[in-house]
């Protein structure tokens, strides 16, 4: 890895719920690569919080629970109240291989000021569950349509956000849905978007917490209602 990239300060975060089988495994990959890990508890009530803090990760359980979203958020104001440089976001269940983040952290030494998502196509084709890659893939057609970007995967959660693409902005989603509300700003904003390749991972015995059908209604909605708004808020203060 490049000095430069070394000396960002930068925080992964990891949103994670009853993640006890998996997070350790995820933890000793993504600790040696960044500054510092921070485990946003969502509610778990197995033994996530004293495994994610025995390997070393900073762990807040925040007072709202309940979705992604609200985790992600959480993490996000802890990385701009922390004066972190870059944050780098990514699921406790071990479906993003923390080998695929030397590549993100590679390109974000290229490309300053650049968000970074994973792409897990075309490998998605032969692992990802059929109902989950078409849902997928038509929400990434339709965003691809309302702001000129080119999105081959816009719902991968494993994401590389400089500064400016968080800091001072109100995010408001709960769930799943915070992912296009990202894209969403960082179009309207101007930030550029450029995808990485990655694996699409299914650890065995793995579990997830997306629900197709639910997840892609409730994400109607909200892209109904995001629709409507000229943009999405700075933060007051």
């Amino acid at each position: 890895m490049e000095a430069s990239t070394l000396k960002r300060r930068i925080l992964a975060i990891i949103p994670a719920r009853n993640e006890e089988a998996m997070i350790a495994r995820v933890l000793r990959g993504v600790l040696p690569q960044v500054s510092a890990v921070l485990v946003v508890d969502d509610g778990s009530t197995d033994r996530t919080v004293p495994v994610a803090s025995r390997c070393g990760a900073w762990v807040i359980s925040p007072p709202r629970t309940g979705g992604k979203g609200l985790a992600l958020r959480a993490g996000l104001q802890f990385a701009e109240e922390n004066g972190f440089d870059a944050v780098v976001l990514m699921d406790g269940d071990g479906q993003h291989d923390p080998g695929d983040l030397d590549g993100f952290l590679e390109r974000a030494r290229q490309t300053e000021g650049t968000v970074l998502i994973g792409n897990r196509f075309p490998g998605a084709f032969r692992r990802m569950p059929r109902g989950r890659l078409w849902v997928n893939r038509a929400m990434s057609q339709v965003l691809t349509l309302m702001t000129g970007l080119d999105l081959p995967d816009s719902q991968c959660g494993f994401r590389y956000l400089p500064r400016a693409a968080y800091a001072g902005v109100a995010f408001r989603a709960r769930h799943y849905e915070i992912e296009t509300e990202m894209i969403l700003h960082w179009a309207r904003t101007g930030i550029p978007v450029q995808f990485v390749p990655i694996r699409c991972v299914y650890p065995p015995g793995g579990h997830s917490g997306i629900r197709p059908v639910a997840d892609a209604l409730r994400w109607l909605w909200f892209l109904a209602r995001a629709s409507k708004d000229a943009f999405i808020p700075l933060r007051e203060g």
